[in-house]
């Protein structure tokens, strides 16, 4: 045999090998099966309970007045508690919800009839002047040029009037008494109801 024909002979035995290698290791299709989606069951101890929002609880009042505040001295007890609700208003007319502080007005009345309103405005501490300064600004900026404001600070650690020309026959009064600051909205012609006021402010700032 000759030199040409064992080549060729060689290189058949190769091919013939390499395909019966391939054909003993061909793994076939090799495309994977989808996973299956599998659902997880828990059981009753882990199945998560609903998410319950709290309840919003009642705002608690910080108010001084009332009816044992009122019973502590025979001069503010002559005025009976009516009523005390949180707002945002201050004399009826002016909204401070900017201002960022919580109002209870509170509502009395007096044995000839009258009715005296007042505004207590609890304040942080050591910001009462701040807090007394800011309603005089929120005043001031809404009153009209002939209802001027009466800064007198005779009463507590600083105090102011105002007049109303719509309501004429009303007395407004704004007190701070050190961090707290009280609005009193009264009848001018009560001069019992005023003298009231006077032994208010004079315990609180007392007390």
């Amino acid at each position: 045999m000759n030199k040409f024909v064992l080549f060729i002979v060689m290189i058949v035995a190769m091919v013939g090998l390499v395909f019966a290698d391939y054909a003993a290791t061909d793994p076939g299709d090799l495309s994977l099966p989808e996973p299956a989606l599998v659902t997880p069951v828990l059981s009753t101890d882990e199945v998560a309970a609903p998410e319950v929002q709290p309840v919003a609880s009642i705002v608690p009042s910080n108010t001084r007045f009332t009816q044992e505040f009122l019973a502590t001295s025979p001069e503010l007890s002559t005025l009976k508690l009516q009523d005390t609700v949180l707002t945002q208003e201050l004399f009826e007319r002016f909204d401070i919800a900017q201002i960022g502080l919580e109002v209870y007005k509170t509502s009395l009345l007096s044995s000839d009839g009258s009715t005296l309103i007042i505004y207590e405005l609890p304040g942080a501490l050591g910001q009462g002047r701040f807090n007394f300064l800011s309603l005089k600004l929120a005043i001031t900026t809404r009153l009209a040029s002939d209802e001027p404001i009466n800064q007198n600070d005779v009463y507590g650690q600083a105090s102011l009037f105002y007049n109303d020309v719509a309501q004429d026959e009303t007395g407004f009064l704004l007190v701070q008494v050190r961090d707290n600051v009280y609005g009193f909205m009264y009848p001018k012609a009560s001069s019992s109801i005023f003298d009231w006021i006077q032994a208010v402010i004079l315990t609180l700032n007392n007390s």
